[in-house]
């Protein structure tokens, strides 16, 4: 009777084996039955591509042939140097501006904003303690059409463009805060996602302890949330959801919001990456495209559409390490390259 169990054992091995081949079968020639080939992303106007190197940010203007300016972070805060590169850069318009934590003792979180001519302006928005730092102080800058924003951990920082005049908010946990270019500011608030007015504020969405708020959808109308093994997309006007795609074994992350085009990432549950995952080599041969970990995606928010990242972005990017962001203003390039040469790579 021995020899018949391995025998059963031995047929029951291959037929399993036959039945994940025909349905990785299915999937592909299903992908290419079913999936037409997609237009290229439509970019949103005033949208920026920022490549953060570590020692450099790269800025790219996609509408404009994807022309693009190098800015080098050390010379940006001379004479200072950078705490561990805190350090976030962003252009808008003629200006340049860098948020960055120094190496002073005690550290100092400081934005400088500098303008053709020389012309520079320098904030402390606070001193940091060392645990402020150990929890997490990296500034991230959001540009508004009257305001700039700086987040810092639980610390997010207003300065009004005309007089650079701070009003501190303190958030509830460590999440990102939604922010329109009109200047909307959306946050967590208790289990509602809140819109904060002068007059009062709105409730607009309802969060179970277990959701986390990840970035907008659709700017100003959809936000995509993520649980413990699921990341969606819910509208804020009536609450419908459209499910994401996601690893087997992670999330998905936002990591840039430029109007209705987000650049996604794929993070692992345990920062591990495996040798293989089901769910992104099914959505890789249905969208055509080849998802693995910590890399960066676009998703079109209103067509519910993924895309690859452009060859002429994948060619500015100078190694895997870099990070790919974005976000809208409006970006003079030719002026930047002629006022703030001597901040060029």
């Amino acid at each position: 009777m021995v020899w018949f169990q391995k025998f059963t054992t031995q047929r029951n091995i291959k037929f399993k084996v036959m039945v994940f081949i025909f349905i990785l079968a299915i999937f592909f020639i299903g992908g290419l039955l079913f999936s037409s080939d997609k237009d290229a992303v439509e970019w949103g106007p005033l949208t920026v591509l920022e490549i953060d190197s570590g020692e450099s940010c790269t800025f790219v203007a996609p509408q404009e042939g994807y022309s693009h300016v190098t800015l080098n972070k050390k010379k940006l805060v001379f004479p200072e140097t950078i705490n561990h590169q805190a350090c976030d850069c962003k252009i808008d318009d003629d200006k340049i501006l860098v948020a960055y934590i120094n190496s002073k003792s005690p550290s100092e979180l400081i934005l400088k904003v500098i303008t053709q001519g020389n012309g520079q302006r320098q904030i402390i928005l606070e001193t940091l303690s060392d645990q402020r730092i150990a929890e997490g102080a990296y500034p991230k800058i959001y540009i508004t059409d009257k305001s700039y924003y700086i987040l810092s951990g639980r610390c997010l920082y207003k300065l009004s463009k005309t007089d650079l005049k701070i009003e501190k908010i303190q958030l509830e946990r460590l999440e990102t805060p939604l922010i329109t270019k009109e200047g909307s500011l959306l946050l967590r608030q208790g289990d509602f996602l809140t819109l904060t007015e002068r007059n009062g504020d709105k409730k607009m969405l309802r969060l179970s302890s277990k959701e986390r708020v990840s970035g907008w959808g659709i700017e100003g109308e959809t936000v995509i949330i993520k649980s413990k093994d699921m990341a969606k997309m819910v509208s804020l006007k009536d609450e419908t959801r459209i499910k994401l795609r996601t690893p087997s074994y992670g999330d998905l992350n936002v990591v840039g919001n430029m109007g209705h085009i987000v650049i996604v990432q794929f993070s692992h549950n345990s920062g591990e990456v495996p040798l293989w995952d089901p769910a992104l080599a099914a959505y890789s041969l249905i969208d055509h495209a080849d998802y693995w970990y910590y890399h960066p995606y676009l998703y079109d928010a209103v067509k519910n559409e993924f895309y690859d990242i452009p060859d002429e972005v994948k060619q500015l990017l100078p190694s895997q390490n870099a990070a790919l962001t974005g976000y809208c203003a409006p970006m003079n390039l030719k002026l930047i390259e002629a006022e703030f040469h001597q901040y060029i790579v």
